[in-house]
């Protein structure tokens, strides 16, 4: 008896210096990593808008050589040339499809692996440390990018920065950092869902919304349902329109979008033990890219082949699929409910949840 309670007391006093002392070493600069997802975000948002509108803008130069154009904001469409502008514009989207397609393979292939591989490093050497390989990868591909197009570089040239953008791991690698550190800073499911539902909200503005909502109504697989209706409905009216207006106002329509992703994320960090967190997060953030890229290379490769049947046709699909992860949100709601069953004992509430 004696030896047991010797010991007993000997992994509380071991316990409480685990506990006392990350608190002490991380009690400041632990909430530094918000904003640090916040900046890296934010710049990977203003990069990509302005990369995905320089690719039709390089490739009309380069297949239209004697038009005039007066600067970056004209359209190369309109410009004066033997063919119409329609035409000349079917013609540049064809073949930005066609480096889309290279895209996907030079920065997908090697984002899918590197992402796996950081999730098992960030186990074993930890975070903080780790950060820095998104952070550097991003400002050397970018700073490449920036020197091509101000020289004026033949546009597949720009799949050597991006490939070392996908080795770096891309906005993925800092997500699964920022959402495994999350994670490892808090200790009880309450403290960890709000910890990851504010580092969603620093991940960028495009989440912001959604990561909000996650926030505050974090078990409620609603919130998916909800997500997965927005994007439908986004999908079809920007499939169907022909409407400026009603274009520029799908992204206010599919607000909820990524609230599937945010709600996903949560729930399998709440089954998983602190340990493998990282292991967690970079499976996921790995599946994510792979989706994210494979998706562009197959949407790509449609949206080449229907944009003389159909333009909207590859907007229909995805509103498609959209809908099939609302019908399997519902079968996971309902499969859910019906294995809860409510006692009344003594004017008090019981949920029994059956595994």
């Amino acid at each position: 008896m004696q030896n047991n309670s010797e010991t007993s007391t000997q992994q509380e006093k071991e316990n409480s210096k685990e506990t006392n002392v990350p608190s002490k070493l991380t009690s400041k600069r632990k909430y530094l990593v918000g904003p640090i997802a916040f900046l890296h975000l934010l710049g990977y948002a203003i990069y990509s808008s302005t990369i995905f509108l320089y690719y039709p803008y390089n490739i009309g130069k380069t297949l239209f050589v004697n038009l005039t154009v007066e600067n970056e904001k004209s359209a190369v469409c309109g410009s004066n040339t033997n063919t119409t502008g329609e035409e000349n514009g079917k013609q540049i989207q064809t073949e930005v499809a066609t480096f889309l397609t290279y895209i996907a393979l030079v920065e997908g292939i090697p984002c899918i692996f590197s992402n796996l591989l950081f999730g098992s490093l960030g186990d074993r050497f930890g975070r903080r440390k780790l950060l820095l390989i998104p952070v550097l990868g991003v400002m050397l591909a970018e700073g490449l990018i920036i020197a091509f197009m101000y020289f004026g570089v033949t546009l597949y040239y720009f799949l050597i920065p991006l490939m070392i953008h996908g080795f770096s791991g891309e906005a993925f690698a800092m997500i699964q950092f920022t959402l495994a550190y999350a994670s490892n800073i808090t200790k009880t499911n309450k403290q960890r869902t709000i910890g990851m539902a504010i580092m969603e909200i620093c991940i960028g503005m495009g989440l912001l919304l959604g990561s909000v909502v996650a926030g505050y109504i974090i078990r409620e697989e609603t919130i998916a349902i909800v997500g997965a209706i927005s994007g439908t409905i986004s999908l079809v009216a920007e499939g169907l329109t022909n409407s400026t207006v009603l274009l520029f106002l799908t992204p206010v329509i599919g607000f909820g979008i990524s609230l599937g992703i945010v709600m996903t994320r949560v729930i399998m960090s709440r089954e998983i033990s602190p340990e493998q967190q990282g292991a967690l997060f970079g499976g996921m953030s790995a599946f994510q890219t792979a989706c994210t890229f494979f998706g562009s290379l197959m949407f790509s490769a449609i949206y080449r082949g229907t944009i003389y049947v159909f333009k909207g046709t590859i907007f229909l699909l995805m509103a498609g699929m959209f809908f099939i992860s609302l019908i399997l949100t519902i079968t996971i709601l309902l499969e859910k409910k019906s294995k809860e069953k409510t006692y009344n004992l003594q004017g008090k509430t019981i949920s029994i949840k059956l595994k």
